[in-house]
């Protein structure tokens, strides 16, 4: 058996050939080692973005929450306030019985002084027709007979405070919301109704004032989801019900917050179109008012 040396030749070729191998398994490792490499920073980046937009989005929904809040108990206070109003007003009547004339009609003035969201503060007789007012107005009063809160008060002793669906007043034609008392004569029977009117105008200045965005909204909304403020405005809508969204509140989909009794104040921060007047993102789904209060249409 004859065994044939290997040639320098032959042996150079298969070193050249295993360095080769291990180049390219080295650099095919480095490849991988790269992309992994890079993978990982990718990764990181996109968590990175992802906490940093939950982060934002948080301390956006934070702070709508936090605006709303404030937008409620600013609502609720003016309310607060016009009920202390009608009470102290229903106890100057029935007390002191005043009659008709500009001696009355200042003292009225004056106690409604200081309360910029009170349009007028009026004194109805039995039907309807204004004994005294806080301010004198040019058009011609008509009987208030035919409104709901009337009516309430009239066919309800002890009703106490009533509060208006929103409602164009007949003497100026402006957006209101109407509150209510009941007043009686010493045989406790109905003697008329005081009532103030809240001046819906001074909300939608206060709601314009405050820079959401394009696409976003703010709506001031009963508890039935009756919309009674939007800005920007929807005339169309001013009225109308859209109980989804006190519901969506009431689910937990959105941040609920505590204040004006009997109202909700919702932030509506959506891009784009809707015909609903709020997809809301952060809502107010208030606590009682601190009085009996009762709402009936306008």
């Amino acid at each position: 058996m004859t065994v044939s040396p290997e040639t320098p030749q032959r042996s150079t070729s298969g070193s050249l050939l295993a360095n080769a191998t291990r180049a390219s398994r080295l650099r095919t490792w480095i490849v991988i080692i790269g992309v992994l490499v890079i993978a990982a920073f990718a990764g990181s980046s996109a968590y990175d973005a992802w906490r940093s937009y939950e982060r934002t989005l948080a301390a956006n929904n934070r702070e709508l929450g936090n605006l709303a809040k404030t937008l409620a108990e600013q609502a609720k206070n003016a309310l607060q306030t016009s009920d202390l109003l009608l009470r102290d007003t229903v106890t100057w009547y029935e007390t002191e019985h005043p009659e008709p004339g500009s001696v009355a009609s200042a003292k009225l003035a004056a106690r409604a002084a200081g309360l910029p969201l009170v349009r007028v503060v009026s004194i109805m007789d039995e039907h309807g027709v204004p004994r005294f007012r806080s301010r004198a107005l040019q058009a011609y009063i008509p009987s208030v007979s035919d409104r709901a809160y009337f009516i309430a008060q009239r066919d309800n002793p002890g009703l106490g405070v009533v509060l208006s669906d929103p409602l164009m007043t007949y003497s100026e034609h402006r957006p209101a919301v109407v509150m209510s008392r009941r007043l009686e004569a010493a045989n406790g029977s109905f003697d008329g109704i005081v009532q103030a009117e809240v001046d819906l105008e001074a909300f939608q200045q206060v709601y314009q004032a405050v820079e959401l965005g394009q696409g976003s909204a703010i709506n001031l909304l009963r508890d039935d989801g009756t919309l009674v403020v939007r800005e920007p405005q929807a005339p169309q809508a001013f009225g109308a019900k859209f109980p989804e969204l006190i519901a969506a509140g009431s689910e937990g989909a959105t941040p609920v917050c505590g204040g004006l009794g009997r109202r909700a104040a919702r932030i509506e921060p959506r891009a784009g179109r809707s015909r609903r007047p709020a997809d809301g993102a952060c809502g107010i789904r208030p606590a009682e008012f601190d009085t009996p209060q009762h709402e009936v249409p306008g």
